[in-house]
């Protein structure tokens, strides 16, 4: 999942509190780095930022709900809205360039609004083609792998037409093909995305996968879900972040040793399932890739 380790791999400021708790045993090593997901130009988002533009100012932000109950129950409310200080700050620091311990992953999202999704898509497409032509000037000691997230409820991205989705998407791989040939390409999405399209995404050369784990819009939820996983909206009737567009829940569902992706042993794989709390979970599609 992106941002777990923040932008750079240097975590959050509240991660103090789990290594004094858990000691060694709270680590990273093992885990395969993938960059919170950033815009091409700075976005304020709903979680304010230090002067850094990578460290969240409250240390129990606001935009972010996850209590005792929800923390039991496995689940977590957020509605950041990708804040940050946008790619081309991001990359002038010279740290994703300079990583040597393996492969990375660095998660980009366009985030352009048209009148229209005709409009959007083209906006989108746009977007990333400034972006990858930014990375395309770069030089990284590690192999980076670009993870492209498309479907992300909390600035403002809605559920597009099949035909778009995929459009858009194929747009995504063949401005990657032109700009950075040979680099793999990950789709980070929400449960709702439809199979079909991501099978047929996967037949170009440059697809790997896909990863599951955005975040599921309020709205989507059952009454049932709203109300097991956060209490307090049986009486309010909302989300705990109305405020902020209802957030989006995130809720561990399965786990995959991520060092898979980079060897030269995967085996394509037909999608499969997990059902939890009564809606479909997550997958993962792999295709054997050299190199």
């Amino acid at each position: 999942m992106s941002g777990v380790q923040n932008f750079f791999g240097g975590g959050y400021p509240f991660h103090w509190m789990y290594q004094a708790l858990f000691g060694k045993r709270f680590t990273f090593e093992d885990v395969l780095f993938v960059a919170k997901t950033t815009t091409l130009k700075p976005n304020q988002g709903n979680m304010p930022m230090e002067t850094d533009g990578v460290t969240p100012r409250e240390l129990r932000p606001k935009c972010i709900v996850c209590g005792p109950w929800q923390f039991l129950m496995g689940v977590m409310l957020n509605a950041v809205g990708l804040s940050g200080p946008g790619a081309e700050q991001l990359l002038r620091r010279n740290s994703w360039q300079d990583r040597e311990d393996g492969p990375f992953m660095i998660s980009f999202m366009s985030i352009t609004k048209g009148a229209d999704e005709v409009e959007s898509v083209r906006l989108h497409l746009e977007e990333f083609k400034e972006f990858v032509k930014l990375l395309a000037e770069q030089k990284f000691k590690s192999r980076m792998i670009l993870q492209i997230n498309v479907t992300c409820p909390n600035v403002g991205a809605t559920q597009q037409s099949k035909a778009r989705f995929l459009q858009e998407c194929q747009g995504y791989l063949a401005l990657t093909e032109q700009y950075l040939p040979g680099i793999l390409v990950i789709f980070k999405v929400n449960v709702y995305t439809d199979i079909d399209t991501l099978v047929k995404l996967s037949s170009h050369p440059q697809f790997a996968g896909v990863c599951v784990s955005n975040t599921l819009p309020w709205a989507t939820l059952t009454r049932w879900q709203q109300i097991r996983y956060f209490p307090s909206s049986i009486f309010t009737g909302r989300s705990p972040l109305y405020q902020f567009g209802g957030g989006g829940l995130v809720t561990v569902t399965f786990s995959v040793d991520s060092r898979a992706l980079f060897s030269k042993s995967f085996t394509a794989s037909t999608p499969s399932f997990t059902n939890v709390s009564g809606q479909r979970a997550c997958f993962l599609i792999l295709k054997e890739s050299e190199g």
